[in-house]
């Protein structure tokens, strides 16, 4: 698959552990939060942005992780 990109454009790359992630309700982030968060974060820079993020996944976390979480965010010039 290809996807055409535009200067402006933001890209998230992540691992599964991220759309993974549990709340205390067992409930998974999934893409959609994830893709939510990322919304959310537009105003920032991307390395900013991935921080925030990260930070925010770790809010909606409960309990340990159980996977890795590994998340880029790359922004298109």
């Amino acid at each position: 698959h290809t996807i055409d990109v535009e200067s402006g454009d933001r890209l998230l790359v992540y691992s599964d552990g991220l759309m993974e992630t549990e709340n205390e309700s067992h409930q998974q982030l999934g893409v959609s939060g994830l893709a939510q968060m990322g919304l959310e974060t537009l105003d920032h820079d991307p390395f900013e942005a991935a921080s925030a993020i990260i930070d925010r996944i770790e809010a909606y976390q409960f309990g340990p992780a159980t996977d890795d979480k590994t998340l880029i965010v790359a922004e298109i010039r």
